[in-house]
């Protein structure tokens, strides 16, 4: 990673590449960038703002020679120092990052996040009874009105709630989620909540993601602790008996958040 958000691609046991091509993986996917090959066919430099072109999902790397010959290119090492700061994101319309990484058999790669609107997670903090999530805001986003977090039940029924109002100052969101909305909604033993955030737009609610960082899966690195506690008194009804139930944050594997809410015994 270079200090202009540029990265440099090392090219060791490959003769005769005349460029560094980035292509789009998966079926109807089909978008394309390429880059030239210098310092003697060593070295190349990518330019992360080109890859703005690219969807959101994976791409591979490949390098060609003089003859258009395609090769995957294997992972070696990669250093990721300032990617937090790549600085081509305030540039653009939209939410765009790019992370490289090697696959199981040890090519190297590109994850793409292209998005119209974006909410970034950066911190999650627990009081007694609700989470406190806050974050900042990239791309389309109505903000003269009001913002709303919002949860989504995955499982059937599907169910959107509304679970409170979201502050919003300098580029910054802060939301509380208290668990009573998840409880007086919960249908299972066990049920899975995705996070979003909807403006006054009228349009698609956007995720809640933590992405804008060196992790690829952020899953695999960072666990959050579950908030347990008793059901409120009369929450569904005076006769009923209150269930201890606990609500536990986790990131999907596109590093989005969820919520897990379980019934304990």
């Amino acid at each position: 990673m270079l200090p202009d958000g540029a990265w440099e691609i090392a090219l060791r046991g490959v003769s005769g590449a005349r460029t560094v091509r980035v292509k789009e993986e998966g079926k109807g996917r089909k978008g394309v960038v390429d880059f030239a090959v210098e310092s003697g066919g060593t070295r190349a430099r990518i330019d992360a703002r080109a890859l703005a072109v690219l969807g959101e999902g994976r791409a591979d790397v490949y390098v060609v020679d003089g003859r258009d010959k395609e090769r995957r290119l294997r992972y070696g090492r990669c250093t990721l120092g300032g990617a937090r700061d790549i600085g081509h994101l305030s540039e653009l319309n939209h939410f765009h990052w790019v992370l490289p990484y090697a696959t199981e058999g040890g090519y190297f790669r590109l994850r793409v996040w292209s998005r119209p609107s974006h909410a970034e997670l950066v911190t999650v903090d627990y009081s007694d009874t609700s989470l406190w999530l806050t974050g900042w805001l990239h791309g389309e986003w109505q903000l003269g009105g009001e913002l709303m977090l919002l949860l989504r039940r995955r499982q059937e029924p599907a169910r959107t709630l509304a679970a409170g109002r979201v502050r919003f100052e300098g580029g910054w969101f802060g939301a509380e989620l208290n668990m009573d909305e998840a409880m007086r909604a919960r249908l299972l033993m066990r049920e899975n909540w995705d996070v979003l955030l909807t403006d006054s737009g009228g349009g698609e609610p956007v995720r809640v993601a933590r992405i804008a960082d060196d992790q690829v899966v952020r899953r695999d690195v960072q666990r959050f602790p579950e908030l347990v506690r008793e059901e409120p008194a009369g929450l569904f009804g005076p006769d009923v008996d209150r269930a201890v139930v606990g609500l536990r944050p986790y990131f999907t594997a596109d590093n989005e958040l969820s919520l897990v809410v379980t019934e304990h015994h």
